[in-house]
Order: structure tokens, then sequence, then C-alpha cells
């Protein structure tokens, strides 16, 4: 970026709260969110037929959370909601920052309410116990309280909200405690941003660079205010896009310092007024940003780093059983009885030393497998047999990775290999050798890396990469491909190859979870390879060196 454009006149960061959360703890996060995704779509369903509306925006939608949560009533007087009132365009209820925003720093749901609109204006910027209790009185706060503990949905933060009691001490505790994690983690980016971007660079106006942090609340009501959410989100349910990050950016740096300011400070007075906030009228940065914006959105290719790193298990934690038989080698693997069919049962292992137990197990899965009355073995002479829980079976597996005189599935392709070779019509043909963690861990078993490539046979009938084929390059998780086969081009990152049909992946660009799965890839016209840079700007690769452990290898592909 330097390079291209120079230096910026300023830097601008916007932090998430889960900007350190461990990976557990992430996923942990997306989880509840897809969860939470399904729920707000239910609630979407009951706006739609109780309003008999099609449209539902995200503020309707909060606004009809928060009805349902207070039974339809309002928070603070008690009085009776009309559903209609929700969609109303006569501003009889608002949203309430339970704790003020302006003085609190918390603008989450769970310290935001639904109240009338006279009610709003005479709280003001009160705290619910500062307004009834210090303006009204005792009895007023005696009622309110009854009111909040009747209601069995409000609970946990959103209940100690409405009933906190405290003065400037409780209030600067709060708001630390609120804007702590963003706060600590944007100074941190912003004096590391200081120190590679210093103040006082030749050329700069007055001699100074600036470097802010914006928060994220506000610039996400910007996106809202500006009309760029659709982007990102169709009725409130993000799409699996990651240029939305780009779109984040655009927001954060469309906004000046002087305009936060302003913003802010008229929060603060809409607040103060009982009004709500006054984002819908904030006006975009230019006449046609949102246009100029989604022009650009849909132009946008998203950069992600080619992952190289032989990461991951060596091989499957579990342990199978491997024994030679008159048919070779059979693999066995223990299976839980509730999972077992009758069929199972002529793959258990050694069956006319098990004969008593595989009698057992048939009459007990022909008996309707009775939870209270689970098999056991043959007696003996000490009187009942053992319960039986899981038992060996014989497998179609093929024979992966050794382990402790066992037998362990394969860890994920580390990368696959692709080679080129001239048939008898002097057409190119693809070919691809899967390289696997155990190969690279164990340098003794293979000092040079695997040479046979996949096809739709037994391993053992597979080709070796001899002098008549060419190396062209290796694919890793994340290289950027296209390939093209009788003038159909599919584009986007390598996410891995099947050995069981000799074909590959491909996920969209800028959307993970769209991927085109089982691409043959010996009757593929071409494979292009691109190296991409953080620009989403593409290279093509036309050749690499084949390396093994980092080092150049010459292998029978590359004669000397």
């Amino acid at each position: 970026m330097r390079n291209r454009w120079g230096l910026p006149g300023a830097i601008c960061i916007e932090l998430a709260r889960d900007v350190g959360n461990s990976l557990e703890k992430r996923r942990e996060i997306e989880k509840n969110i897809e969860a939470t995704t399904k729920k707000r779509e239910k609630e979407r369903e009951e706006i739609r037929e109780l309003l008999s509306i099609k449209d539902v925006p995200s503020e309707t939608l909060l606004r009809y959370r928060l009805w349902k949560e207070q039974g339809g009533r309002c928070c603070y007087t008690d009085e009776p909601i009309s559903p209609h009132q929700l969609i109303s365009d006569d501003n009889s209820v608002q949203i309430d920052h339970i704790l003020p925003w302006s003085r609190f720093g918390d603008d989450s749901y769970s310290n935001k309410s639904l109240c009338s609109a006279k009610a709003n204006q005479e709280k003001q910027n009160r705290t619910p116990y500062e307004w009834l209790h210090g303006i009204k009185g005792q009895d007023e706060w005696d009622r309110f309280t009854a009111s909040v503990e009747s209601r069995k949905e409000t609970k946990g933060i959103k209940k100690r909200n409405f009933l906190l009691k405290g003065g400037k001490e409780t209030e600067e505790r709060f708001r630390s405690r609120n804007l702590n994690d963003t706060r600590y983690a944007a100074r941190l980016m912003a004096e590391a941003a200081r120190l590679l971007y210093p103040a006082g660079h030749r050329g700069e106006k007055g001699g100074k660079r600036r470097v802010f942090t914006r928060p994220g609340a506000l610039t996400a009501a910007l996106r809202h205010a500006w009309g760029v959410e659709s982007l990102k989100k169709i009725d409130g349910e993000r799409l699996p896009d990651d240029r939305h990050h780009a779109l984040d950016a655009v927001v954060v740096a469309a906004v000046s310092e002087g305009e936060i300011q302003k913003l802010t400070k008229s929060f603060q007075k809409c607040e103060q007024q009982g009004l709500p906030r006054p984002l819908r009228h904030v006006p975009p940065p230019w006449e046609t940003f949102r246009e100029d914006v989604k022009a650009a959105y849909h132009t946008i290719r998203v950069a992600r780093p080619e992952r190289q790193r032989a990461r991951g298990e060596g091989h499957a934690a579990t342990i199978r059983q491997l024994r030679q038989e008159e048919s070779g080698p059979v693999i066995y693997e223990r299976k839980a009885i509730e999972a077992l069919k009758l069929t199972d049962l002529a793959k258990i292992k050694d069956p006319e030393r098990n004969e008593g137990l595989i009698t057992a197990l048939r009459h007990w899965i022909e008996a309707g497998k009775p939870a209270d009355a689970p098999p056991r073995t043959p007696c003996n002479i000490a009187g009942a047999g053992h319960e039986i829980r899981k038992v060996r079976l014989a497998t179609n597996k093929k024979p992966a990775v050794p382990v402790r005189g066992g037998i362990a599935d394969r860890g994920d392709m580390v990368r696959t290999d692709i080679f080129t070779r001239r048939n008898k019509k002097g057409k190119t043909e693809w070919f691809m050798v899967p390289i696997y963690p155990h190969q690279i861990m164990n340098r003794t078993q293979w000092p040079t890396p695997p040479n046979a490539a996949v096809i739709r046979k037994p391993e053992e009938q597979w080709p070796e990469m001899g002098p008549e084929y060419t190396f062209q390059f290796s694919l890793y998780p994340r290289s950027y491909i296209r390939l093209f086969k009788k003038g159909v081009v599919i584009e986007g990152y390598f996410a891995g190859s099947d050995r069981a049909t000799a074909s590959i992946t491909v996920c969209n660009a800028n959307d993970k979870t769209n991927r085109q799965t089982g691409i043959g890839i010996k009757t593929l016209d071409l494979i292009q390879k691109y190296a991409i840079n953080r620009f989403g700007e593409l290279s093509p690769i036309k050749q690499e060196t084949r390396t093994w452990h980092g080092v150049a290898c010459i292998s029978p592909a590359q004669p000397d």
C-alpha cells in the first residue's frame, strides 16, 4: 500500500470485542451466532404474521423483541403497547438505554428497553433509580421494582441495569468495565501504529500524522444510516461473504474525527431530551456514496494467504487393529452394539471362537435391542458373563499409517503436487500426487517426496511420475487457481483433493462456504495457479520448482 499510494494521511482503527479470544472461544461464538440467527428469523416470521408486513427492518425486529420480553407493556409505566405501535410513524414508543449510553457506554441489547415517548422524555439521561426514586419518590420506585421482579423474561444484566443504584463512582466503574476490552486492545494497536507511523514525517501538512480509533457501535449504526448494511446482511442475517470487512473499512474511513465528535454530542443531547438517536438523518459522506460503494463492492476479490506449513495431526487419533489373514491384511474397528445391524454380525472377528457372543447379539437385536437387558458373553463356571458394549468388526479400509502395531487414518493433505503429460493425441493430461503429514514427518521412510499419482483404481496401480511427466506446481490450502474445461472456467481457492475420485474442490474467493466439489483433474484442459497480492490482484505462476523439506528436489519428472 505504501509503495503504491504513499503513506496515508491518517490511520483509523476499529476493533471487535473478540479480538483476543482463543480459537475455541471464537468457534463457540460462531455457534452461538448461528443459533441466534435462526431464532431471529423465527421472530421475523412472527412479526410478518402479527403485523401483516413483508419486510422486517432491524429496528422493527429490535422493538418486537423488547415488546415481547416486556409482555407488551412499557417497561417504566407498565402501560400497554399495541403491536401496531411498533411500526407506527407517530413515534409513540421509543427504544431507551436503561443506563444512559452517554454516561455508561453500553449499547448492548441488555441495556435497551421499549417505553412510551412520554416516559423516555421524562427519564432523559438519568438511570431508572435517579428518575423514579429521585424525582417521583419511594412509592413509585417500589412499584417499578415490583414490576421488574414480576417479568420472568427480564433477568441477568438487564434486570441489574433496571434496578441499579449508585452515584458517580458506580457510573465510572460500569463505563470502564463496558469499554475496557475494546479500549485496551484499540490503545495497543494505536500505539503500535504510531511507532510505525511517526509524527513529523516530511511532506505531511503540519509535520504530523494521526492515528485514531473508531467506536464499533457508531460505525455499525452509520452503515445502517447510509444504506450499505444491506450489502452484508439480508433480513438481519449476515451473508457468508468476507467482503464485509472491506465495507467496514470504507465506513470507518469515510467518517472524520470531527463528525464522530458531532455525532456523539448529538446522541448525548437527544438522550438528555428523551429523543431517539438522529442517525436516520445523518447525511452520507457524498451524494452518490451508496451507489459508489455498491459498484466497488462487486469488484472486490478477497485475498487469502497460501498456507504452506504442514500443520495438523500426522495421523488420526483412532488406532485400529490390523491382522494378516488369508485374504490379505484386514483392519478391524470397534463398534458400539447400539449401532449394530444383523448383517454386521458376519464381520465379527474369529466367528468360530466367538460363536456364543454372536448368538447373544443376534437374540438381543431381534428382541428390539432392549436397553434394560443388554447382551452378555456366554456363561462360564463362575456364573453370568460380562455385559457386551462394543465388538470388533472387519472393515473395507485399506492400510494407511502404521502406528504402534496398528493402523490409523491419514491426516489432512498438506499439499497436492500437479504434473502433466502429453498423451498419444498430443493433448495435455493432468495428474495429482497427494502429500500427507506422516510422509513429511517420517524422513527415514520418505527421503524424497511421494511420486504416485491418484487415479480411480487401487493405490497399488497408481502411476509413478517418471521422466515423461512434468512437474508444474504444488497446490496448498488457499492456492488461487483457475480451471478450464470445455469453455467453462472455474475460479477460486484450492480447498482440497479427493483421492477416491481423483478430483479437487474449489471454494469461491469471497465465500468460503460456497464450494464446487468433484472436479475431475485428468480431463481438464488447463489448470492455472496464481499469486495473489493484498489488493486481490492476480499474477500467473507458469511453473514452480518442486521442494521437499524446503529444498529443491530433482524428481524423475525433472531429470538432470
